[in-house]
């Protein structure tokens, strides 16, 4: 997997993640060919009417090696299912265009689909598949899903997207650019990406005037009365509302390589400690997290 030194910049930073590769297998589903019988001499049916044949009707009446008759007929000790695969590889046996590509679809069962993934700061390009791997925080609970895609966003230095990678580097390629500029330029080419996932934090303590922060402690709270003994509960809302709370947000697609995650989770700790440092932050002690609370499903 390649790996290249962050590029982090403030709130108007260039790519800042390194960028990933990561391997996709393609499933191979293949049936394996058709068997043939272990008699090559397996006995026709008979009416009564050809119970006496004559030497060459015999002969032409005989199976093959292959398990299909001299009139391409297949054996009856195979399915129907057997019959019509068997006839599919040996009309592909005989097919040329299929002897001209051998050599290249050889090895094709054990080859992988070479994806590179690279992780990207949160931005308004990104809004809508943000929004959409989100919606699910609360199962089926509606929230104010877009106000935390919008949230998330703002936070520019903190939190990472996987996404599929550019074939050049913004960087070099706009790097004469000014920083208003090369952010348009950033956002154009981020609409010819696909999103996989999302991994950030966002203070949940400070709940003010945010009725997504609202709705997701409401569904947070309906699950721990649900699922919490007393004591467990009464502690469980002393550390909310006296704490110092992240929210960790960690929604990805099921093809996401695995090979990513451990690469998104290590880059939170770094994020908010870059995030402190940033000019715009009037009180950096404000990431200063005692608990990250997670919602499973």
């Amino acid at each position: 997997m390649k790996a290249q030194a962050p590029n982090k910049k403030g709130p108007m930073h260039h790519n800042k993640k390194p960028a990933q590769n990561a391997k996709k297998p393609i499933q191979n589903n293949k049936r394996p060919a058709v068997q043939p019988p272990t008699n090559p001499k397996s006995k026709m049916a008979k009416t009564s009417e050809e119970a006496v044949q004559d030497p060459e009707e015999l002969n032409n009446s005989d199976v093959n090696s292959n398990g299909e008759s001299s009139e391409g007929e297949m054996s009856s000790d195979l399915s129907d299912e057997e019959i019509a695969f068997d006839k599919i590889l040996q009309k592909q046996k005989k097919d040329p265009k299929n002897e001209e590509d051998k050599d290249e679809d050889s090895g094709s069962e054990d080859d992988d689909l070479n994806v590179e993934f690279e992780l990207v700061a949160p931005c308004e390009s990104f809004f809508h598949s943000i929004k959409m791997l989100v919606q699910q925080l609360c199962d089926d609970q509606k929230y104010d899903a877009s106000g935390l895609a919008d949230a998330l966003i703002m936070q520019q230095s903190l939190g990472s997207l996987p996404v599929t990678a550019l074939d050049f580097n913004l960087d070099e390629k706009y790097s004469a650019l000014t920083d208003e500029e090369f952010e348009k330029m950033r956002q154009k080419h981020n609409n010819d990406r696909d999103v996989y996932g999302i991994t950030s934090v966002i203070n949940f303590s400070n709940r003010e005037n945010r009725q997504y922060l609202e709705d997701i402690y409401g569904y947070i709270m309906y699950k721990a009365k649900k699922n919490l003994e007393k004591d467990q509960l009464k502690k469980f809302i002393g550390i909310l509302n006296s704490k110092k709370v992240a929210l960790f947000i960690n929604e990805r697609y099921l093809n996401l390589p695995v090979k990513l995650i451990p690469t998104l989770l290590k880059s939170i700790p770094d994020d908010i400690e870059f995030t402190k440092k940033q000019d715009d932050i009037k009180d950096p002690s404000e990431y200063d997290f005692d608990y990250f609370l997670g919602i499973s499903k």
